[in-house]
């Protein structure tokens, strides 16, 4: 069975892909900060609680379960967040969003 891990796994659109990956007969691993996410929606998979700009976190989560492929949900949910973004805001998000991409390799 392939592990999968899903960051921003406990938001509605990475907690509703890690039941349709559960169906096709993936394990799903949920990396979620938990800032917009719903811990109850993903309470029957494994539920590592962190931020992607934890690269150590991510690491030591992509060697303890043997992942085999990442998926990236992790975003602000909200679009008055999302359009008002600072250069430095978007810096930190792209980051964030890099740091999870090298931990993974």
């Amino acid at each position: 069975m392939k592990n999968i891990l899903i960051c921003g796994g406990a938001g509605y659109i990475g907690s509703h892909c890690a039941m349709i990956l559960r169906g096709a007969g993936y394990n799903c691993i949920i990396y979620d900060n938990l800032s917009e996410g719903n811990k109850a929606a993903v309470e029957e998979f494994i539920l590592v609680e962190g931020g992607l700009s934890d690269t150590a976190l991510l690491r030591e989560t992509i060697k303890r379960h043997g992942i085999d492929g990442v998926m990236h949900f992790a975003a602000l949910a909200l679009v008055g967040e999302s359009i008002l973004f600072t250069p430095a805001r978007l810096t930190s998000i792209t980051e964030a969003a890099s740091a999870a991409w090298s931990a993974a390799a």
